[in-house]
């Protein structure tokens, strides 16, 4: 093992000769140490043979029912690997998933609980994915999603009882508003102050579009603008509830 003092606090890691006995043994010993039995967070972002993941988290979801965070990162996991790690998502209440797979790949995903989801490398997170969300927080990395796309699922929120107060998409087209808020009534705030649950402070909007639900009891802000992390923007929805 080796000790290294960072800003943040002493950063432990451990070498074992076999990897998956060496994880569960020291797993065990920090929740007896610590005198709690309940994994919290699972954190997966490395293995030097992808199966290893598949493995570490079949034990996991035997030895406890579910984590509060679920977390895979996993470049180039082949096919039958990110389908196993994407079904035990059901066992979370909120996850994260930065892995590249084949095109060919394709997944029934849906989640729908109180928590957070975060997709990057989101080349399989088609429509019809996103149609079977429902959170709190939604982010969507690198994913296959259109302009119309985003149109119908603003519909969709239109017509539905969701949970959600933050969605964000960085998409791989360049955002047109027109095609995005077409057949929607809207309108242009030049400025508007909304709390950002996410990061649990004030955000303020400027040349935001309204949306609100048929039902009126929510309302939707709307920020379509440049993003520095994507350079085809970014289309950010806050959901609060209509005063």
């Amino acid at each position: 093992m080796s000790i290294e003092l960072r800003d943040y606090g002493y950063l432990t890691s451990f070498y074992f000769e076999d990897e998956i006995e060496g994880l569960k043994m020291v797993t065990e010993y920090f929740c007896s140490f610590f005198e709690t039995p309940i994994i919290d967070d699972a954190t997966l972002t490395f293995f030097s043979i992808p199966n290893q993941a598949v493995i570490i988290t079949d034990w996991l979801f035997q030895r406890q029912k579910s984590v509060r965070w679920y977390q895979i990162e996993i470049l180039n996991a082949n096919d039958t690997v990110a389908r196993n790690l994407l079904d035990k998502c059901r066992f979370a209440s909120s996850i994260m998933f930065c892995m590249v797979v084949s095109p060919e790949f394709k997944y029934d995903f849906e989640f729908k609980k109180d928590g957070k989801v975060y997709i990057d490398f989101g080349s399989w997170f088609t429509l019809e994915n996103l149609l079977n969300v429902n959170c709190e927080h939604l982010t969507l990395f690198k994913t296959p999603l259109t302009n119309m796309d985003i149109n119908l699922f603003i519909k969709h929120w239109m017509t539905s009882d969701l949970k959600f107060h933050s969605v964000k998409i960085y998409p791989k087209e360049v955002l047109n508003l027109d095609v995005i808020v077409s057949e929607i009534p809207v309108v242009r705030r030049e400025r508007r102050d909304c709390f950002d649950v996410t990061n649990n402070k004030i955000v303020t909007i400027f040349n935001g579009l309204e949306v609100k639900q048929n039902d009126g009891l929510k309302t939707a802000t709307i920020s379509i603008n440049d993003d520095p992390l994507n350079e085809f923007g970014r289309f950010w929805m806050i959901v609060w509830d209509t005063l």
